[in-house]
């Protein structure tokens, strides 16, 4: 152990949210993990699998948990698909 008590992890790209919430437990914050390229390049199916796949993975134990990109937004990326990875968490996230 590094003798850390972390309060939150921005999670960047790949991790295993599973395995990162029941390391750190319920009472820290998760942010990530949406792929930018999956953002940058869709289709829309890859975005909604991707991000159903994150929801799906046991991170929202605890509900502390903020959906977002795995690092920072692409140039160029479309704002219909960022809107369209919203929509999908909306529809199917803990917080409906």
């Amino acid at each position: 152990k590094a003798g850390l008590d972390p309060k939150s992890l921005d999670s960047g790209f790949p991790l295993d949210l599973k395995k990162a919430r029941d390391v750190l437990g319920d009472d820290v914050v998760i942010r990530g993990n949406l792929h930018v390229m999956t953002l940058l390049e869709g289709p829309r199916e890859k975005i909604r699998s991707e991000a159903l796949g994150i929801l799906g993975s046991g991170v929202l134990k605890g509900k502390m948990f903020i959906f977002g990109e795995g690092n920072n937004v692409a140039p160029f990326t479309p704002v219909e698909n960022m809107n369209y990875a919203y929509e999908v968490v909306r529809e199917h996230g803990a917080l409906k």
